[in-house]
């Protein structure tokens, strides 16, 4: 079953340290995929009970140019990212493994999705908390209850404390031309706004397009294999607290679609694997350049002083 999901292409937001100016580095970018329908199938262990298929519908709000109605786009940063407030969200700060993080403080009055200039690093938001409403149904126990979903988005390799038991595939995420699709487009006043793609057009992409060889970069990303959701104890006393699988088994097509890659490699290369939301994947990622280099639009004003 084709999976029900949209790609967009989140950039590098710089902040110029003199002026506070934020602004897309548009050659350092990560192509994430998002899923907009989940279909689970709930299977009991009663006898008699026959399984129950449920979709999951996400609003990820993260189109500038059609917004959802009745969403609450206020912590919405540059690139309309993070533009649902009821979620509860956590920065994943995508770093290239080649150029070392700038540490430093940013100017003050820089968003929460502000970089150095100094450094190719791209803030990623990810979901560690949302709310779904449970439709009725004899195998899940829910009666149309609204249920919070909570990730545990710390890595496999401990790197940021004790991970989650959530079964993952590491894979290798390189740099792919998608064949020359555009990932974006200029709006009338010359700023760059991201177009959305649905994942069956963004797949056929990746296949026909070209990955340089050369390139070195990459990043180890985790594939979501499953999670698990726990339900708390329902108002009604009959409904007793539950662990619920969730088998994310369209992944394995899309995970066949990259490298494999072993973990004790990425410790060995002194890499950091990244582990996101279940709810998202990273399918591509920018060359390997020195953000500097792309920078002239933040720097006009240092260039006319000398």
């Amino acid at each position: 079953m084709p999976r029900n999901a949209h790609v967009k292409r989140i950039f590098k937001i710089a902040v110029n340290q003199d002026t506070g100016e934020e602004a897309l580095v548009e050659d350092i970018y990560i192509d994430v995929l998002r899923i907009d329908r989940l279909s689970v199938i709930y299977r009991s262990t009663d006898e008699g009970k026959e399984p129950q298929a449920i979709n999951y519908r996400y609003q990820w709000n993260d189109d500038k140019d059609n917004p959802v109605d009745r969403i609450d786009a206020s912590k919405a940063d540059l690139q309309y990212e993070n533009a649902n407030a009821k979620r509860k969200t956590e920065k994943r700060k995508i770093e290239d493994p080649d150029v070392k993080s700038d540490t430093g403080a940013l100017p003050e009055g820089s968003s929460s999705s502000s970089t150095s200039l100094d450094d190719n690093d791209i803030v990623l938001w990810i979901v560690k908390r949302l709310k779904v409403k449970m439709p009725q149904g004899e195998v899940t126990g829910r009666r149309d209850q609204i249920v919070q979903f909570a990730f545990n988005n710390k890595p496999k390799d401990e790197s940021e404390g004790a991970p989650s038991k959530r079964r993952t595939s590491p894979v290798k995420i390189v740099n792919n031309d998608l064949g020359g699709m555009k990932m974006t487009r200029e709006d009338e006043g010359g700023n760059i706004r991201a177009i959305i793609r649905d994942w069956e057009t963004y797949r056929t992409a990746l296949q026909n397009g070209k990955v340089d060889e050369k390139d070195e970069l990459y990043l180890a990303v985790e594939f979501t294999d499953d999670f698990t959701v726990r339900f708390g104890v329902g108002a009604e006393k009959e409904i007793v607290g539950q662990a619920i699988r969730h088998v994310l088994g369209n992944n394995r097509a899309i995970e066949e679609l990259f490298e494999a890659v072993d973990p004790a490699n990425i410790a060995a290369e002194e890499r950091t694997l990244i582990r996101i939301d279940p709810l998202q994947a990273v399918v591509n990622v920018g060359s390997n350049i020195i953000a500097v280099e792309f920078l002239d639009h933040l720097n006009q004003e240092e260039k006319k002083d000398k």
